[in-house]
């Protein structure tokens, strides 16, 4: 079988465990042309080049969403709304655009006291009021996340929560396996989203944060609230899916609660992003020819960058497929590398980090009535459901 073949990233099986595929991938290489036409790049020294190196640039969604909505309007269908969205998405930005975005935010984002103060107060309130039997991604994956990214920008807690899967299609745009009814699902949830943060944001009693002040100040109407919307959608998916995991292995191994109470929750959190990245693939197009561990890759061809893949990759970490609590090397690329490198990542991290501690103490009182349920997506990798109960 050719490399291609082993590649499938709209299978379920793939989806659950992609790291057989990897293993038979790697046989014959790490960079490979997929069945789809883009090139497939799987070890982590090339994928941190690619990160690095501003003449592969991003923007593929962007320039996706460009030509599907021109066909659309063919159709009398509008995708315009998911284009200006994905146009505010700082990932599908490029220099020098991106840097003075990210400026912007740098300025002007909370403090990390602000981010430990605001995430404790919603960790605590969420797990107080949990119920004797929950759902744990909606209980609390995605409602602390949710809670913390909406007080950070301004906006009422509980109104935002009815938006919260509009949110996590929006998320999937960035997918490069989508079909029909899967786009207009996510232009549907982009319109409400849209409509709901200009209503929001533009309403008299808006209060304004510090973050929300500057972005205010700096953009144009348009771009302020798709530039908001990325802050939103980038602050609560990506995070949702690292509390599930972290809260899965916390509850089902006790060798887990065991070590943490020894080394601390960051190397367990390190371990569990670098095994599990809930960003499994981006991409990019290379601005040259290239030539990649001696495959040629043509000018503007597109780049597949498996994060999920780099972060095993046996020529870089020992025992890559194991958890292993005293590794020393800790550069994973789950937050990405470079001028794209995730500027959510310390409160992701700060979330997960006081989830812990709140649940320490009471986790032999939890137990696991249904095992988590995948969502059948693989850039970025999101739970249904994860069944818990209070015994």
């Amino acid at each position: 079988m050719r490399p291609a073949d082993f590649w499938k990233p709209t299978h379920p099986d793939f989806i659950r465990y992609p790291y057989d595929a990897y293993r038979e991938i790697r046989k014959t290489g790490n960079i490979f042309k997929a069945n789809t036409g883009d090139y497939v790049v799987m070890d982590y020294q090339n994928c941190k080049r690619i990160l690095q190196d501003p003449s592969f640039e991003t923007g593929l969604r962007y320039t996706w969403t460009e030509k599907m909505a021109t066909e659309l309007a063919r159709k009398n269908d509008s995708f315009d709304h998911v284009k200006e969205a994905v146009a505010g998405m700082l990932v599908q930005i490029n220099p020098p655009e991106q840097q003075q975005i990210r400026s912007t935010f740098a300025k002007s984002w909370p403090s990390i006291h602000e981010l430990k103060e605001t995430s404790e107060q919603v960790v605590n309130q969420v797990i107080d009021e949990l119920p004797t039997n929950f759902d744990a991604i909606s209980q609390i994956c995605r409602k602390i996340p949710l809670q913390v990214i909406s007080r950070l920008i301004g906006l009422p807690v509980k109104e935002v929560e009815d938006y919260a899967m509009d949110g996590i299609n929006l998320v999937q745009i960035l997918s490069p396996y989508l079909t029909y009814r899967d786009i207009k699902s996510i232009s549907d949830s982009t319109s409400r989203l849209q409509t709901f943060f200009r209503q929001s944001i533009l309403s008299d009693d808006y209060a304004p944060t510090r973050l929300t002040e500057k972005i205010i100040a700096d953009y144009r109407e348009k771009e302020m609230i798709n530039l908001l919307l990325f802050v939103f959608i980038a602050g609560y998916e990506t995070t949702s899916s690292l509390l599930a995991l972290c809260l899965h292995n916390l509850i089902s191994n006790k060798d887990d609660v065991a070590n943490i109470k020894k080394y601390g929750a960051k190397p367990f959190i390190n371990e569990m992003l670098r095994l599990h990245s809930p960003v499994q693939i981006t991409g990019r197009v290379n601005t040259e020819s290239v030539e990649l561990d001696g495959q040629f890759i043509p000018k503007n061809s597109s780049l597949t960058v498996c994060l999920g893949a780099a972060n095993v990759d046996p020529a870089h970490f020992e025992k890559p497929e194991e958890f292993v609590w005293n590794r020393t090397k800790r550069e994973h690329l789950s937050f990405g590398y470079g001028m794209h490198f995730c500027l959510g990542n310390q409160l992701a991290e700060i979330e997960v980090e006081i989830l812990i501690e709140k649940l320490l103490p009471i986790l032999d009182r939890i137990k696991i009535v249904n095992e988590p349920v995948l969502r059948d997506q693989f850039t970025i990798k999101s739970y249904q459901s994860f069944d818990l109960a209070f015994t």
